[in-house]
């Protein structure tokens, strides 16, 4: 006679019981065997006679499948839990990676060993990708004066921003065309005036 086990959908904190009565199934069956009378009755429950060293190794593989069962449902019960409590990462706003990018460039002090090309070509770069993805404005081919007459650039920025845009974009343009020399106060006024670009934009929401 078989037995069937009808296999359920089960929830990850029940699985250990079920782990259990799966191995007791297993273990309770093959350790049993019937003898059935012409008469179609069954005689009593009789224990299986195991013979020589086959006989030994037979009777412990029911409990070599309790004991692969249960650990197998322990592990899958640990990596699930583990796996749920993991965090989600959160992604990243414009305006803090935009900072992060300012912080970087600040920390690498370009401009006291003289590295004002590398310096202004950066700080324009964060500043022109910050404007194109905060106001959907794509320009990567614009020149710095195309830029600033852009349409959509003269609609989403104060007059006061876009002067001190035009200068900042005119001073980098300086340094990294036309050989200008630049000095640490330039850069600290520039690395102000992008900081402080951003953070107005970011509060009053233009």
């Amino acid at each position: 006679m078989i037995k069937v086990i009808k296999v359920v959908n089960v929830k990850r904190k029940n699985i250990i019981s079920y782990c259990f009565l799966l191995a007791f199934h297993l273990l309770l069956i093959p350790g049993l065997s019937f003898a059935q009378q012409p008469d179609g009755d069954i005689r009593d429950v009789k224990p299986t006679i195991t013979v020589g060293v086959l006989g030994e190794v037979t009777s412990i593989i029911p409990w070599i499948i309790v004991l692969l069962v249960v650990i197998g449902g322990v592990i899958f019960v640990i990596f699930s839990l583990r796996k749920k409590k993991e965090p989600v990462a959160v992604p990243k706003t414009l305006w803090e990676r935009t900072f992060e990018r300012i912080d970087a460039l600040e920390k690498q002090r370009l401009p006291q060993r003289e590295g004002y090309k590398i310096y202004f070509s950066e700080l324009s770069d964060i500043l022109r990708q910050y404007i194109e993805e905060r106001f959907s404005i794509s320009a990567p081919e614009m020149t710095t004066e195309e830029f600033l007459l852009a349409p959509k650039t003269r609609a989403v920025l104060t007059e006061d921003h876009r002067k001190n845009l035009a200068d900042f974009l005119t001073h980098c343009d300086m340094v990294k065309f036309a050989r200008f020399h630049s000095n640490v106060t330039d850069a600290e006024v520039s690395m102000a005036l992008v900081r402080r670009l951003v953070g107005e934009t970011m509060t009053h929401g233009l």
